[in-house]
């Protein structure tokens, strides 16, 4: 059962850091904002609410937003799998 449980926080954790695709939205090189407001607009969530405009105006901006989403997710995983560890009895090292 603890097994089973790692193995399913592990596989949650690969494909949080890979759903925007390899690399991220898009490749690094190729991101630009067309709008100033775009820091701004991704910072209030535009880039979920309103993807169509956002992800082809606001490349740079989406990118950065989905960057700390991924650093997040991970860091989250890490604290999730120390604390069930501890529940569990495991020795789990960072």
């Amino acid at each position: 059962m603890k097994s089973f449980i790692l193995t399913t926080i592990l596989t949650y954790l690969s494909s949080t850091t890979t759903r925007y695709g390899a690399g991220g939205i898009l490749s690094v090189s190729a991101l630009e904002d067309d709008n100033e407001a775009c820091s701004g607009w991704a910072a209030n969530g535009e880039c979920s609410l309103n993807p169509k405009y956002m992800l082809e105006n606001c490349k740079a901006s989406c990118e950065k937003i989905a960057e700390a989403d991924r650093e997040m997710a991970v860091e989250i995983g890490k604290l999730f799998m120390i604390l069930w560890c501890k529940v569990c009895g495991i020795v789990w090292v960072i």
